[in-house]
C-alpha cells in the first residue's frame, strides 16, 4: 500500500480528532473525550510538530514531536531534546505496522534536524506502545508522576557527544 508521511496542515485538523477518539478505551490508553482536543491539535500544528501518515490521501496515523525546554534534570546536557507525544493509529489500521513506519520516519527526520534526544511518557499498562518504543530501542529512564498518573519516562539518544 502506498503511503506518505508529512506534517499536518491547518486544513486537515478535523481529520485528527477521530484518530484520537478511536483509541479511547484501549488498554493503556489515557486519552478521553476531553483530551486530546481541537486546541491540542491546533497547538501541535502551529508548533509544526504534528506529523501524519496518509494512505490513499487519508490520514490514518499521527504523532507529535515537540521541541521544548528540557523539563527533566537528567537531560540538561542535551541541547536539542524533543518530546514525542500523542502517537496514534486509527483503530481500523492498527496491527498492520503503520506505527513503525510513522515512528521510523519521525526518527529519521529528527536526525536530519540534529535532535540529540527524544523522550516520551508512556502509561506502564500500554503494552502496544511499549512494544513499539522497545522495537526502536527507547530506554527506560525512570517513573514520573504527572497529570495525576504514574508514567514510564523513556528516552532515545540520537547523537552522542563528539558527533
Amino acid at each position: 500500500m502506498q503511503y506518505i508521511i508529512e506534517k499536518v496542515t491547518k486544513s486537515e485538523k478535523k481529520e485528527i480528532l477521530p484518530i484520537y477518539i478511536s483509541s479511547i478505551g484501549e488498554e493503556g490508553c489515557t486519552w478521553d473525550e476531553e483530551y486530546p482536543n481541537m486546541k491540542t491539535i491546533e497547538d501541535d500544528i502551529n508548533s509544526e510538530g504534528l506529523y501524519c501518515l496518509k494512505i490513499n490521501n487519508s490520514i490514518v496515523g499521527i504523532a507529535t514531536l515537540i521541541k521544548e525546554k528540557n523539563i527533566y534534570d537528567e537531560f540538561k546536557e542535551f541541547k536539542n531534546a524533543c518530546l514525542l507525544t500523542r502517537v496514534g493509529i486509527d483503530k481500523k489500521y492498527q496491527g498492520k505496522g503503520y506505527a513503525k513506519i510513522l515512528l521510523k520516519s519521525i526518527l529519521e527526520n529528527a536526525i536530519k534536524q540534529k535532535i540529540d534526544l527524544i523522550y516520551l511518557l508512556v502509561n506502564k499498562n500500554n503494552i502496544k506502545a511499549k512494544k513499539l518504543y522497545n522495537f526502536f530501542n527507547f530506554e527506560f529512564c525512570r517513573i514520573v508522576n504527572e497529570h495525576g498518573r504514574e508514567w514510564e519516562l523513556l528516552i532515545k539518544q540520537l547523537f552522542y557527544k563528539g558527533e
